[in-house]
């Protein structure tokens, strides 16, 4: 591998974000957190955001790796939507594993949300799910890939367990309106309830329930 490949000649940016969503709301609340989301952009432009999140606004519990745009953080609200914005240099070796990486995941259908993991993360501090990530839980295995926040497992992170540990990197907060592009991909995610969507929430959120159950019982029984 040449020297040129290792220098740091690339940026991924971590985006934190206090989202205007009611599911958001909650979790700050009931987490006590600041920031409820996370994110990765592989672009100085902020065109190419990616999370893991709810595919439509109105499907609640099910979700799946998704590509983000301003309208997603605002909610189509003036409120401000505070973020918080970390630069992290990377070698082109390591922004092409990162990308290609997200990549996969987006186009790939059995890549889902862990749900079980968020909604338990009170009493167990997060589980791994098979091709299952939370939103901070995918962007924490972006960074132990590159030597950062590898001091327990990505899936017990909070958004706000981040700050300290890349904060010796340059960042940026404010509102996302500063920072994001006023455009919007046409993703659906304000579409209105449509009888197909229910049916498949209800497939996803089977298919998450069946890993989560199956995760947990080879854990405890090894086998």
């Amino acid at each position: 591998m040449n020297d040129t490949a290792q220098q740091k000649t690339r940026n991924i940016y971590v985006i934190l974000s206090r989202t205007n969503t009611k599911v958001g709301l909650i979790l700050r609340t009931f987490g006590g957190i600041r920031y409820n989301h996370a994110s990765i952009c592989l672009d100085d432009g902020f065109n190419e955001i990616y999370s893991y999140a709810r595919a439509r606004h109105i499907s609640v519990l099910s979700g799946q790796m998704v590509k983000e745009n301003l309208d997603r953080f605002t909610m189509h609200s003036q409120a401000p939507v505070p973020v918080e914005i970390f630069r992290i240099p990377v070698t082109e070796d390591q922004y092409l594993w990162i990308s290609a990486s997200v990549y996969n995941m987006y186009r790939n259908p059995e890549y889902l949300y862990n749900l079980y993991s968020l909604i338990t993360f009170s009493f167990f501090k997060g589980f791994e799910t098979e091709k299952a990530y939370t939103c901070t839980e995918f962007v924490t295995e972006m960074l132990q890939h590159i030597g950062l926040c590898t001091d327990k497992p990505s899936c017990s992170f909070t958004p706000d367990e981040l700050i300290p540990r890349l904060d010796a990197f340059d960042h940026f907060a404010g509102d996302a309106r500063i920072w994001f592009p006023d455009k919007a991909d046409d993703t659906g995610y304000f579409d209105p309830f449509r009888p197909r969507y229910l049916m498949g929430s209800a497939k996803t959120l089977a298919t998450i329930t069946k890993r989560t159950a199956s995760g947990l019982y080879h854990r405890k029984f090894g086998h």
